[in-house]
C-alpha cells in the first residue's frame, strides 16, 4: 500500500500561517507520517518541520536513501550506485558547498587507485542527465569552479540520520487536505472538509522560488465520484477497498474491476496521461489491464483515451487512431452509458470527424452526468477554444485557480493569452507549468510559439533546443519548426519539416491546420496559406479574432479569400451562440 501512498500522496497535515499564504513540500509516506513542510511564499522561509520519515522530496523528484532508489512523480528513474551517493551527499548538506575532496573519501576509499577526476565528472554527469539539469543553469546542482558541488534547490529533508534545522513556525493553523475516499485496505477516512477545497498550497510561480507540487487532491474532480461496485456479478464481485490500491480520490475508479493488478494498471496510467503525456505507455498498461478483466469499462474508456490524445498531442498522424478510440468508447458506452468522460471523449472524437453539432450533444451529457468532471470540463474548454466562444478565458482562469496542478489547464490558459495578444501572459503560464516539468513536448512547443509572435527567433529556438530527442518527431514540433525556419529566411528547412506526413497530420488535427497555413504564409505561399485557412474554417475553427491578429498571417490579411473566411467563420460562430442560447 505504500506505493499507493507515493503516487497520490493524498493524505496530509498541513501548517497553514494565519496571516501569510504558504505553500508546501508533502512527504511521500503512509498516513503514519504525514506532516508538511511549509515555506513562505513572500521569503521561501521554512515555516514547519515535517516529521522523519526516511525519505528526502525536492521539487518533482523524491529519494528512498534507505532503498536507494530515485522516483520522478512516481516513476523510477534509474540511477546507479556511484551517482545515487553523490546525489545523497548533496542532499545531506543542502545549500552547503561539498568538495571534490569529500566526494573522493565518499565514493573511493584511500587504498583505491582510480582517475578520480575523469570518475566524478562522469559520476556528477550521469546524476545530472537523470535529474534533467545542466551545468550551464543548474537547478538542483550548482559547480564551484575547483572546488565542488552545492545543492541549491528546496529540499524536504525527511530521512533518519540527516540533521534538521529547527525553525520556529509561525502561529499556524491546522487543516486536513483528506480526500473524500482515500484509506488504505481495511481502513476508513473521514471526507474532505469542505473549507479545505479552495485551498491555494501548490503552485509558486517562476520568480518565487520553489515549485512545488503538493498533492493531486482536486485533481480528478471529473469522472471520480465515490467508488461503485467492482465490474463483475454474483457473490464473486470483489469490494472496491480489496480491489484496488490505496489512492487518492483523484486515481479512484468508479466501478474497479475484480481484478487488483487491473485496477493498478489503470490508476498507474491515469498518472501518465494526466501528469506526463506519455499516452503510449498508458496504453500498454491498458492493454494489459483488458487482458486480466475485458470487461473494464473504465479501462476502456482511458484506453481511447490515449489514441486521441496522441493525436492532439502530435505523436500520431493516423486517421484510424480516432476511428479506434470511437469503437472503444461506443462499447465503453454501451457498458456504462452514465460515463461522463466517454461521453466527453466522443465529443472530442466528434471534433476531429468535423461533426460540429454533435461535439456540443456529446459534451452537454458529460456535464450535466458528472458536473465539475475534469475531464469533460478540459475537453469542453478545448472545445469552446477552437470554437472561439468569449467566455472561454473566464472559465480558464477560474479552472487554473481551482486545479493549479493540472498542467493541461494552465497550458489551455496560456494558448488562449496568446490568442488574445497578451503574449507577456502566456509566457508566465507556460513556464509555470514547465517549472514542474521541464521537458513537456506540448508547453515547450506553445513557448516558442510565443517567442515567434514577440519577435524573438533566438528565444524561440532556445526553447525548442530544450525538447527531448526523441520529440523531434512529434508531428506539431515539427511545424513549429518549420515556422521557426520561415520566420529565420530558411526556406528549404521549413518546407522539409513540412513534408507529407506532417501535412497529413495537419489535415487530421483540428488546430494544426491553422499551423500550417502559419508557415506558408511566411515563406509568402499566399495561394497555399489560404487552401490551410479554408480548411481550418471548414473544420469549424471560430478564432476570428486571433487570425485577424495573428503575427504570422500578415502575408495574407490584404488577400480577398482571407476576408471571406473570416466572415463565414464568424457566421458560424454567431450561429453556434444562438443555438448554445437555446439550449435548455
Amino acid at each position: 500500500m505504500d506505493e499507493g501512498w507515493h503516487v497520490a500522496g493524498m493524505i496530509l497535515t498541513v501548517q497553514v500561517a494565519e496571516k501569510r499564504k504558504l505553500a508546501a513540500h508533502t512527504t511521500a509516506q503512509p498516513p503514519a507520517s504525514r506532516t508538511a513542510v511549509l515555506y513562505s511564499r513572500a521569503t521561501q522561509a521554512p515555516m514547519a518541520i515535517a516529521i522523519p520519515s526516511g525519505r528526502v522530496r525536492f521539487a518533482t523528484f523524491e529519494v528512498d536513501l534507505r532503498s536507494g532508489e530515485l522516483h520522478k512523480q512516481g516513476i523510477k528513474i534509474k540511477l546507479h550506485d556511484q551517482p545515487f551517493q553523490v546525489l545523497t551527499m548533496l542532499l545531506e548538506h543542502p545549500g552547503e558547498l561539498v568538495t571534490r575532496e569529500q566526494l573522493h573519501q565518499k565514493l573511493w576509499p584511500s587504498d583505491t587507485f582510480v582517475d578520480f577526476d575523469v570518475g566524478l565528472n562522469s559520476a556528477i554527469k550521469r546524476l545530472r542527465d537523470a535529474l534533467g539539469d545542466s551545468a550551464e543553469e543548474p537547478r538542483y546542482i550548482e559547480t564551484l569552479p575547483r572546488r565542488g558541488y552545492r545543492f541549491v534547490a528546496p529540499v524536504a529533508t525527511h530521512p533518519q540520520g540527516i540533521p534538521q534545522t529547527q525553525v520556529p513556525a509561525e502561529p499556524a493553523t491546522e487543516v486536513r487536505v483528506a480526500p473524500e475516499a482515500i484509506a488504505t485496505s481495511g481502513s476508513n477516512v473521514s471526507p474532505v472538509p469542505h473549507r479545505v477545497r479552495g485551498a491555494r498550497l501548490a503552485w509558486l510561480l517562476p520568480g518565487l522560488g520553489v515549485l512545488v507540487l503538493v498533492v493531486v487532491v482536486t485533481i480528478m474532480r471529473f469522472g471520480n465520484p465515490a467508488v461503485g461496485p467492482a465490474t463483475g456479478s454474483g457473490v464473486d464481485a470483489a469490494p472496491p477497498s480489496k480491489a484496488q490500491p490505496a489512492m487518492g480520490r483523484a486515481f479512484l475508479i468508479k466501478h474497479p474491476s475484480v481484478n487488483p493488478e487491473a485496477n493498478e494498471l489503470l490508476q498507474r496510467a491515469m498518472v501518465l496521461i494526466r501528469f506526463q503525456f506519455e499516452p503510449l505507455r498508458a496504453r500498454s498498461m491498458l492493454e494489459r489491464a483488458l487482458q486480466l478483466d475485458p470487461n473494464f469499462t473504465e479501462a476502456r474508456t482511458y484506453y481511447a483515451v490515449t489514441y486521441i490524445i496522441a493525436v492532439e498531442g502530435g505523436k500520431s498522424n493516423e486517421p484510424a487512431d480516432i476511428l479506434r478510440a470511437e469503437e472503444e468508447l461506443r462499447r465503453a458506452l454501451k457498458e456504462d452509458p452514465q460515463m461522463a468522460l466517454g461521453h466527453a471523449m466522443l465529443g472530442a472524437v466528434y471534433l476531429f470527424h468535423g461533426q460540429i453539432d454533435l461535439v456540443g450533444e456529446e459534451s452537454l451529457k458529460a456535464v450535466r452526468l458528472a458536473p465539475g468532471d475534469l475531464g469533460g470540463e478540459m475537453w469542453l474548454l478545448i472545445q469552446e477554444r477552437f470554437f472561439g466562444a468569449e467566455e472561454t478565458m473566464r472559465a480558464a482562469r477560474r479552472f487554473v485557480e481551482t486545479e493549479p496542478l493540472f498542467w493541461p489547464a494552465r497550458y489551455l490558459l496560456g494558448e488562449l493569452l496568446r490568442e488574445q495578444g497578451k503574449t507577456d501572459e502566456a509566457m508566465r503560464a507556460f513556464e509555470a507549468v514547465l517549472e514542474l516539468d521541464p521537458q513537456n513536448s506540448t508547453v515547450l512547443r506553445c513557448l516558442a510559439g510565443a517567442y515567434l509572435d514577440a519577435g524573438d527567433l533566438p528565444k524561440a529556438r532556445e526553447t525548442l533546443e530544450r525538447l527531448r530527442p526523441q520529440d523531434a518527431l512529434n508531428f506539431r514540433v515539427r511545424m513549429a519548426k518549420a515556422q521557426l525556419y520561415a520566420l529565420e529566411g530558411k526556406r528549404a528547412l521549413a518546407l522539409k519539416e513540412m513534408d507529407e506526413e506532417v501535412l497529413k497530420y495537419a489535415d487530421l488535427q483540428p488546430f494544426a491546420a491553422l499551423d500550417a497555413a502559419e508557415v506558408y504564409a511566411v515563406l509568402g505561399e499566399t495561394d497555399r496559406a489560404v487552401e490551410w485557412l479554408d480548411r481550418t474554417m471548414r473544420k469549424g475553427d471560430g478564432r476570428v479574432d486571433w487570425l485577424r491578429i495573428d503575427p504570422l498571417l500578415a502575408n495574407v490579411r490584404q488577400q480577398p479569400r482571407f476576408e471571406q473566411i473570416l466572415n463565414s467563420m464568424e457566421f458560424r460562430r454567431q450561429r453556434r451562440r444562438l443555438e448554445s442560447k437555446r439550449r435548455p
